[in-house]
């Protein structure tokens, strides 16, 4: 050792086992956090996890709450008092912890506990101002998406927002006009359901009737053509006629056309299971029996709309013509199918009554493959919008 310099020698301290009993491992280690097993978060529920004088706060044990503050112990909603030292005596038990967490993480001065939900029985609302996607998820709580960011739709059964590719209005007059110059060179195929179907053009017998426009009708839909015309339209158009949301197959006729997490028709009409009709206001918005004696231009009646919001671009699924959807008896390219199988015709028309404009269709709107009609037309599904 240099002379003159002395060095201070720091000599550690010991603590018996007595001091460390009375500190605590956790306070002398400086963990704010300490169950009885020596882990740390997530492992406390109820304070019988945690060391003598310790309560569960948020899952970790500890010695002091933040003063004022709300927290959870399992699903037990709870409120520091204004020191920090203890819980106030009131107390609310919540159905599941995950409720209890989203009580205590909400801005409110008081704080109670969510209604729980039934899992997996989603849906949409925000009628004609939002469009939210409700899940109801694990621990009875819901989640929620916008659709309104990115401009989509809603389904009601999966409670997510979706793209619906569903035409903005029905098929016109001069838009089937294309359809039959083309299919004049090349016929397009055709399912097994429709062999009989030797025509494309709409039913002579049919266009005779008073009841179809006769002047200035290119912009009208087009009507007197049969379930399987509609069909060709829309595969030749790259489309296909409106059916399962996501794949286009044809919706179960007995169990899933009045789903509208299933029909992409449904589903538009209903503003994702919103509503019975689509029109804003009153039913005069579209064209039926009190209104009209035929067709009209199509989407030229702003309030013959869903009233949804993100769905008021889609005009005319109430009124105006009936629309044919892939929704028969048998599926057209089932065994057997042919021209009788009956197929639903949505959404009323000029020439029905004002019930029968509601979305979910009236039993009597079961037409033949093969009929033809002046107020029964069709829409397209699945590709990029027409308009």
């Amino acid at each position: 050792m240099a002379r003159g310099r002395w060095r201070q020698l720091r000599v550690p301290v010991l603590l018996g086992a007595s001091s460390l009993v009375a500190l605590g491992c956790g306070q002398l280690l400086g963990f704010e956090d300490f169950t009885r097993n020596g882990a740390t978060r997530g492992d406390c529920q109820s304070d019988g996890d945690c060391n003598a004088g310790w309560m569960c706060v948020d899952g970790l044990c500890k010695t002091t709450c933040e003063p004022d503050d709300w927290f959870c112990t399992g699903s037990t909603l709870y409120r520091c008092n204004d020191r920090g030292t203890d819980r106030v005596s009131e107390s609310e038990e919540c159905a599941t912890a995950e409720l209890c967490a989203q009580a205590a993480a909400t801005d409110e001065d008081d704080r109670t506990c969510p209604e729980p939900c039934e899992v997996g029985k989603n849906t949409c609302d925000g009628l004609q101002t939002d469009l939210k996607a409700h899940q109801c998820v694990t621990g009875q709580t819901w989640t929620t998406e916008d659709c309104r960011l990115d401009d989509r739709q809603c389904n009601p059964r999966t409670g997510e927002c979706f793209e619906l590719a569903i035409d903005t209005t029905e098929v016109t007059r001069q838009e089937y006009e294309k359809f039959l110059v083309d299919a004049a060179s090349q016929p397009p195929l055709q399912p097994s359901g429709c062999e009989w179907n030797e025509a494309l053009a709409p039913d002579e017998d049919c266009t005779s009737d008073d009841r179809y426009c006769k002047q200035d009708c290119a912009n009208h839909p087009q009507s007197c053509i049969d379930w399987c015309d509609a069909y060709a339209y829309c595969e030749w158009a790259g489309k296909r006629l409106c059916g399962k949301i996501g794949s286009g197959a044809p919706v179960d006729f007995e169990s899933e056309y009045a789903d509208a997490g299933v029909s992409e028709w449904m589903n538009a009409c209903t503003g994702g299971g919103q509503f019975e009709q689509a029109y804003l206001g009153t039913a005069e918005s579209c064209a039926y029996e009190a209104t009209a004696t035929t067709t009209y231009e199509v989407g030229t009646h702003a309030g013959c709309s869903p009233p949804a919001a993100g769905y008021g671009h889609i005009h005319d699924l109430s009124g105006n013509v009936a629309e044919w959807e892939n929704n028969c008896e048998k599926a057209a390219s089932a065994i057997g199918a042919g021209a009788d199988d009956g197929c639903r015709a949505r959404g009323g028309s000029f020439q029905q009554a004002l019930e029968n404009l509601d979305c979910r269709p009236p039993p009597g709107f079961v037409q033949a493959r093969s009929e033809t009609w002046p107020w029964l037309g069709f829409r397209c599904c699945g590709g990029p919008p027409s308009r």
